[in-house]
């Protein structure tokens, strides 16, 4: 089984096994303009980042790293997923999915609300693997003039079921016939408002259901009365709540 090393993106050996994944990406690239940007160490470094060397007995045999970054929305707690890299002789091992779970792993660990990553449409078996892994194609949202695509990942939150029925209770006072569908579907519909209109219907399965100019108005008074009342909660849920908040602006934002 391959382990992880945490490494600066500019060490000796993280920077061969970067050449070759750009050497690897030029030559196979589309008219052959691929532009390569070696990554520095300052866009890795906790608790903004991180980058990883993915190696089997002894040898490094892959990479990737997560950084935080800045979003056109303001949208807060967003970081990208970099350089995922296996070496071809690698592949079909189910190393892919290793790596990108542990690069999950890592940024849930730093604060982590949402995941993003471009890729280019003739990576068919990399954009298998992320959306297989719970990403959906979004808006571009940076210039990287080698991407074609653009997917986003939101991370469920992290609140234990005391939390997510406090929510529940204070949203379905906003929403109730969303959340008069009852059972667990309405706790997570509830919560799922309040966090992210567009992320957290991919858990649902529901991501067709319109909101009414009184449900973003709910929301937005929603929004605020937690933002008032943060410092009321217990201390083990107030990062949960200011986390919801964040996510509830976000998606305010993109609605205006």
């Amino acid at each position: 089984m391959p382990t992880f090393r945490i490494a600066s993106p500019e060490d000796a050996d993280a920077h061969a096994v970067l050449v070759d994944y750009f050497t690897l990406r030029a030559a196979e690239f589309p008219g052959g303009s691929y532009s390569p940007t070696y990554p520095t160490a300052a866009a890795f470094q906790a608790p903004d980042g991180v980058f990883l060397l993915l190696e089997d007995d002894g040898a490094i045999v892959g990479c990737g790293g997560i950084r935080r970054v800045a979003m056109p929305d303001g949208e807060a707690d967003v970081f990208e997923i970099k350089h995922v890299f296996l070496r071809p002789e690698t592949r079909g091992r189910g190393w892919g999915r290793l790596l990108l779970d542990e690069l999950e792993r890592r940024a849930r660990g730093f604060g982590a609300a949402a995941l993003v990553l471009d890729t280019h449409h003739t990576l068919e078996a990399a954009g298998h693997l992320y959306r297989n892994s719970g990403f959906a194609e979004i808006p571009r949202y940076n210039e990287n003039p080698n991407a074609t695509v653009w997917l986003r990942k939101v991370l469920a939150g992290h609140a234990d079921d005391d939390v997510a029925r406090l929510m529940s209770q204070h949203l379905s006072e906003r929403f109730p016939e969303s959340v008069a569908r009852g059972g667990d579907y309405g706790k997570v519909d509830a919560v799922m408002i309040g966090a992210d209109i567009y992320g957290w219907a991919s858990r649902t399965g529901d991501n067709t259901r319109p909101l009414s100019e009184a449900d973003w108005s709910g929301l937005e008074s929603s929004v605020a009365d937690l933002r008032e009342s943060i410092s009321t909660f217990p201390a083990d849920a107030r990062s949960y709540y200011e986390r919801v908040v964040r996510l509830g602006e976000a998606a305010l934002r993109r609605h205006r």
